[in-house]
């Protein structure tokens, strides 16, 4: 993964687009090109958060609250 991908990642993850107009099916792993998987975690006041999101065919998203 370049620099340039992790804030296009991030804006995908919180935001469900990216500042670069990239389509959801072209962003992929590079190397094994069956989707991708990622895991997000950030704390808001005293609440803790982890975001997973997860593309294949389509899209699932999960989010936890403290725990």
């Amino acid at each position: 993964m370049g620099k340039s991908s992790v804030p296009l990642i991030i804006e995908e993850v919180l935001f469900n687009k990216n500042s670069k107009g990239i389509k959801k099916k072209e962003i992929q792993n590079r190397f094994i090109n069956k989707g991708y998987w990622i895991n997000i975690k950030f704390d808001v006041d005293e609440n803790n958060y982890e975001l997973d999101v997860t593309r294949k065919t389509g899209i699932k998203c999960k989010l936890y609250e403290n725990g």
